[in-house]
């Protein structure tokens, strides 16, 4: 049978799962502007198409890689834009759905990915905190509407284990376990008794600057400081 779809259908059906950790204890799964995760704002001219990447860097529960992923993208302004997902099919040969969510309004819609790779990730070198592993790109056409809006990292719509509710996760290499790693909520973006935790947060035709790139816990901390916390 097929590594990656026994990993998916542990991560449907198990409620196992990694503790929670303080942000980002288990890592960070984030949109980027480049390929080396340095900068999340990010810049759609229009008529001019960007390629934004979504990248899990591994730290904590995560460290020794992942083999599979589950989560969605809230678009915070979608008018105006088309957003084309594509998964890296060439590490993760499991990919249901797409993370895009452009239906920020509806609660009740089923938006989220669910991935699964045959192998522990990155599998190029032995994982290290600091990896990072490219779960896909996302094209972004702005067609000259498009308003500056935030790009958020949250659980998947609905989540597939009810269990694991209230956070976008990834899978560990353990199998046949398999086990969840909640990815936690900033501090600063935990929500007031309802709504749903925000992990991650990139920017879209926003002005850029500081260097925070979407971290804004209780301490504001530059990118620089978030990353020496993955070494």
């Amino acid at each position: 049978m097929n590594k990656g779809f026994i990993a998916l259908g542990a991560m449907l059906l198990t409620a196992t799962a990694a503790s929670a950790q303080p942000y980002p204890g288990n890592g960070s799964l984030g949109i980027y502007a480049d390929a080396t995760g340095s900068s999340c704002c990010i810049q759609a001219p229009a008529g001019t198409p960007a390629l934004a990447y979504v990248l899990m860097t591994l730290g904590g529960g995560t460290a020794s890689g992942i083999s599979g992923a589950e989560f969605r993208i809230e678009i915070g302004a979608p008018a105006g834009y088309f957003f084309i997902w594509n998964g890296n099919s060439a590490n993760f040969n499991t990919i249901l759905g797409s993370p895009i969510d452009d239906t920020p309004a509806d609660p009740n819609d089923n938006k989220g990915v669910n991935m699964a790779a045959a192998n522990c990730q990155p599998n190029d070198h032995t994982p290290a905190a600091g990896d990072k592993v490219l779960l896909g790109t996302i094209q972004i056409l702005n067609f000259g509407a498009g308003q500056p809006c935030d790009l958020i990292v949250k659980r998947k719509s609905p989540p597939s284990n009810l269990v694991q509710a209230d956070c976008p996760l990834v899978t560990l290499c353990d199998a046949p376990v398999f086990t969840k790693a909640c990815l936690s909520a900033q501090p600063a973006n935990l929500p007031p008794g309802t709504g749903e935790a925000k992990h991650f947060i990139a920017t879209l035709n926003k002005a850029c600057g500081g260097g925070s790139c979407g971290f804004v816990g209780v301490e504001q901390k530059t990118w620089s400081s978030m990353k020496s916390l993955f070494r």
